[in-house]
């Protein structure tokens, strides 16, 4: 994981399932993260995705439910401006359609806006943007 500025970037490699990404989320601090940063980048440019499920998503729903609680308030400026973004970059084809589930699967969370990229540069303005 590097920290950058505004948000925390993290390049996976391997198999995508729920089990990992709850290690790294675990291993950043996510309700700190969450608390304190704008952003979450994924790049999973280099990940293989064909065994993430919707299984996967409704355990990571729930998890980033459950966490939210745990979370810090955040700063008293930032409160009401905009959610938490997350953004997961993926390199195409059948990881393009995959990430769309993630996203729609993620759309009423809270605090959370996710987003799917092709492009890194794009999703690291949109991460880090006020």
């Amino acid at each position: 994981a590097r920290r950058q500025p505004s948000h925390v970037e993290i390049a996976f490699d391997g198999l995508l399932v729920s089990s990992a990404i709850v290690a790294i989320l675990e291993q950043i601090s996510w309700p700190q993260v969450r608390a304190t940063m704008r952003g979450l980048l994924w790049d999973l440019r280099a990940a293989d995705l064909s065994s993430y499920s919707i299984d996967d998503m409704a355990r990571l729903r729930a998890y980033d439910d459950a966490e939210a609680d745990r979370a810090p308030d955040r700063p008293t400026q930032d409160r009401g401006r905009r959610k938490f973004r997350i953004a997961a970059v993926f390199r195409g084809g059948s990881d393009e359609l995959i990430l769309r589930l993630w996203e729609l699967a993620g759309e009423d969370s809270g605090d959370l806006e996710r987003r799917s990229f092709e492009d890194i540069e794009a999703a690291r303005r949109w991460v880090s943007e006020p």
